[in-house]
């Protein structure tokens, strides 16, 4: 089956958009948020046009933007947006290759249940803050964002495009996933497991719910994002999910004139 990549960037963009602010520029996508400062997920430049005459102006722009909000600046370079010179301009400019994405899409059958002490629920108006809570925990999110991260989580849960769902025992919450579909697309978003309970299938558990849900609504494609860093390829591979493209993570230090 072949997959439109471009409608798996768009389901990404549309995600986090409900995370962070989103300035359109001519060309480009620029998202932000001073509360997760930092962080390249909530903070990039992306959806660059490929044929633009205005790379290092745009690059420039958005350095200032991030500038005067104390964000370190972070552009996202992707086959689908990857303009002549970009790297060398951004190099020039100060920006370092970070990390590598990899943008996967799931091509297997379900997933079996891996341990039946390990249940999981969606996650309604009444029950954010637990979902929330967990999430942290599980991506040790630092106490600075808070009151911002369950703000968001509300917003998040809002939407009628998202699905929150936790994971648990009989004992205490111990993993999250959100997913987020939209124009017959499904994004698997959040998926995290609390320390004490890692590699004990609870991130396998919330993935085959991600999965059946998404083919309950009808969507054939479930797609997800990992970071080369966080060494998860071989685990979403062993899972049915196969990598689409790979995406490259610039960032460039503030200096100091902020």
């Amino acid at each position: 089956m072949s997959v439109d990549w471009s409608s798996l960037e768009e389901n990404e963009e549309e995600f986090f958009s409900l995370w962070s602010d989103k300035i359109g520029f001519r060309d480009g996508v620029l998202f932000y948020n001073k509360r997760f400062s930092d962080d390249p997920l909530f903070n990039h430049l992306t959806h660059i046009v490929s044929d633009s005459d205005s790379i290092e102006e745009l690059i420039e722009e958005s350095i200032v933007m991030y500038r005067s909000k104390c964000i370190r600046p972070c552009v996202y370079i992707s086959p689908l947006s990857e303009p002549k010179d970009i790297k060398e301009i951004l190099f020039k400019k100060g920006f370092q290759l970070q990390d590598k994405m990899a943008i996967m899409n799931h091509y297997g059958h379900s997933i079996k249940n891996s341990s039946s002490e390990i249940k999981v629920e969606e996650v309604y108006e009444d029950a954010v803050e637990r979902w929330c809570k967990t999430f942290a925990l599980a991506f040790d999110i630092p106490s600075s964002w808070y009151t911002e991260l369950n703000k968001r989580c509300k917003v998040v849960h809002q939407d009628s495009r998202v699905k929150l769902y936790v994971a648990y025992n009989d004992m205490e919450d111990i993993g999250t996933i959100a997913i987020f579909s939209d124009k017959g697309v499904s994004g698997s978003y959040c998926v995290g497991t609390i320390p004490s309970y890692r590699e004990r299938g609870v991130a396998t558990q919330l993935l085959s719910i991600g999965i059946e849900y998404s083919k309950r609504i009808g969507n054939t494609v479930l797609c997800l994002q990992t970071l080369y860093q966080d060494d998860a390829i071989d685990f979403y591979r062993r899972r049915g999910f196969k990598e689409e493209f790979t995406r490259e993570v610039y960032v460039k230090e503030l200096d100091a004139r902020i």
